[in-house]
């Protein structure tokens, strides 16, 4: 990726899971301009989020270390300021950068190294129920956060290259979408996902809880196609307006390097469920990455298998940026550069979901209707092969998978004689990951321990464990 540096876009949906999108195989939905791209540049057939929940995966993105390792357990943990994250280290090596949309990266724009910030302002995520149909707000709207980021590109006068975040809400909750997104999708030629019907028959008692309490189970299949078609209309939504968005950075001086990917993604009626809770199923961890641009190779398929904290790396190898020792991350462009085929031997997940003093609750409906409640707390670890996949929960309880035989994750194979050498290899792969990859010190400037002498601080800033000083 010789010559002048990348302008460097980053497009990231919120909810949006791998098989709601064409080129991972789903055959109903319409995202001509993501086709296309796709086309151009290099697919990402096996990319997982590490963490199916919105602020800690921001994170791992940012900063390309493990939410665990970043003692990160629920929305209210953002990147902090003075914290490492690839925004900083585009600053640092002369990069313009900007987040236009919804944040839910860091609370202090500025100290986590964004140069500007064009928020995407909405007062509720939750409306009472499930909303099927609704028009948006224009704050909520996904044609403001386009035209802002448009106006922003086509105003950056600079001659340092660009890094911008472009951070769509949709197609989070509310399931709502404007005309003609609305009615794009006819429910009765919609399928359900082959796993809409699971009888969580040896599976956690916690998804049907669940169920439950997201009121899934008083919807009649024609409601669960109705959910589904307005969803598919909010992706739609997204890619009509990124072909505005790719205009618009015609306009910048130098090349332009695009990755479009999502947090995490939305059980949208596979598992009889919807939206996420503490689960590890592919519906949650299973998204996109599609990478296109300056010195990518064009028509590329990747099944390499990839994690979310590899976006910093990747950032930083274009960018010229430095990548810190501690990183949980490796590098893509040997991947992008068609230079490579393989990456990891595994891929992890985790969720981590626990307030400072008390599980979250959350409600639907009446107050009074404990029915409609459910406590979205929960700790659990997945490690994931080329076809095996094993999900271990806090309590003990296993979930293993065929990927191949089975990728809808129905048959939970943990208790079978047959799975159980291969049972017992991926929770020494788990183990051994859990350890290996656990921090040698923290992202610079954080504590390394702390006790009655004080507390000692990494000052080193290729994070060696060299140059420290006992705070007195």
């Amino acid at each position: 990726m010789d010559g002048l540096k990348s302008n460097i876009i980053v497009v990231i949906c919120d909810q949006l899971k791998a098989s709601a999108l064409p080129m991972y195989g789903n055959v109903e939905v319409e995202t001509p301009v993501l086709s296309k791209v796709s086309d151009e540049g290099v697919v990402f057939n096996n990319f997982y989020a590490n963490c199916p929940l919105c602020v800690p995966s921001r994170g791992d993105l940012l900063s390309g270390v493990y939410s665990h390792n970043r003692r990160v357990r629920n929305n209210s943990h953002p990147v902090k300021p003075g914290d490492d994250n690839i925004v900083q280290r585009l600053r640092d090596v002369g990069y313009r950068t900007a987040l236009v949309g919804k944040n839910h990266f860091c609370h202090d724009i500025e100290e986590c190294g964004f140069d500007d910030f064009i928020s995407c302002k909405y007062t509720s995520i939750y409306p009472e129920g499930i909303t099927f149909h609704g028009r948006d707000t224009e704050e909520f709207s996904t044609s403001r956060v386009t035209e802002s980021a448009c106006a922003h590109i086509e105003g950056h006068q600079s001659s340092n290259p660009l890094f911008m975040i472009v951070s769509y809400p949709k197609p989070h909750t509310p399931y709502t979408v404007p005309e003609p997104y609305d009615t794009m999708y006819d429910p009765a030629e919609i399928d359900l996902p082959p796993s809409w019907d699971d009888s969580f028959q040896h599976k956690h008692p916690k998804h049907q809880s669940w169920k439950i309490a997201s009121g899934m189970d008083e919807l009649s299949e024609r409601e669960k196609k109705e959910l589904l078609a307005i969803y598919y209309g909010m992706i739609s939504e997204i890619d009509d307006y990124l072909a505005r968005l790719i205009k618009a950075a015609e306009t910048l001086t130098g090349p332009v390097l695009f990755l479009f990917t999502s947090d995490h993604g939305d059980y949208m009626c596979e598992h009889g469920m919807i939206e996420k809770n503490a689960s590890l199923y592919d519906a949650l961890v299973h998204i996109p990455l599609i990478v296109w641009g300056n010195g990518v190779k064009r028509g590329g398929v990747s099944d390499a298998l990839c994690e979310m904290v590899d976006i910093y790396p990747t950032i930083a190898d274009i960018a010229g940026a430095k990548t810190p020792e501690y990183c949980n991350g490796k590098s893509l462009s040997g991947i992008l550069e068609g230079k490579i085929a393989t990456h990891r031997e595994h891929a992890y997940a985790e969720w981590n979901f626990e307030s400072d003093t008390y599980p979250k609750e959350w409600k639907w409906g009446d107050d009074n209707n404990t029915k409609n409640c459910f406590k979205a707390h929960g700790r659990l670890k997945s490690i994931r092969d080329d076809r095996w996949k094993l999900i271990y929960y806090a309590d003990g309880y296993t979930e293993l998978y065929d990927t191949i035989d089975d990728p809808w994750e129905r048959c939970n194979r943990a208790g079978e004689k047959e799975s159980a050498e291969v049972l017992l290899r991926l929770k020494e792969v788990l183990l051994k990951h859990l350890i290996e990859s656990e921090l040698k010190y923290p992202p610079l400037g954080r504590p390394i321990w702390c006790n009655s002498r004080g507390v000692v601080f990494d000052e080193d800033e290729r994070g060696v464990l060299q140059g420290l000083t006992h705070a007195t």
